[in-house]
C-alpha cells in the first residue's frame, strides 16, 4: 500500500488509492463532483478546470485539461 494518487488529464481525473481510504472530489469553488470512492483504482469524469481530490489526511490538487 502506499499513498494517494491523482492524476489529471483529457477529461477527467484518474485516482489510485492503495489504502482504500474514502476519496471525495471538490471543484476548486467546494461543490462535491464525485465522493465516497473507495476503490483502488477510479476515473472521475470532469470537464476542464481544477479540482481537489481529498481522501485520509491527504488533499491533492488536480489540473483537467
Amino acid at each position: 500500500a502506499g499513498p494517494l494518487q491523482a492524476k489529471g488529464g483529457h477529461n477527467g481525473i484518474d485516482i489510485t488509492n492503495p489504502e482504500r481510504v474514502e476519496v471525495s472530489v471538490y471543484t476548486i469553488g467546494g461543490q462535491l463532483v464525485a465522493g465516497s470512492l473507495n476503490a483502488e483504482n477510479a476515473h472521475v469524469a470532469a470537464a476542464p478546470g481544477i479540482y481537489l481530490v481529498r481522501g485520509g489526511n491527504a488533499t491533492l490538487r488536480v489540473i483537467v485539461r
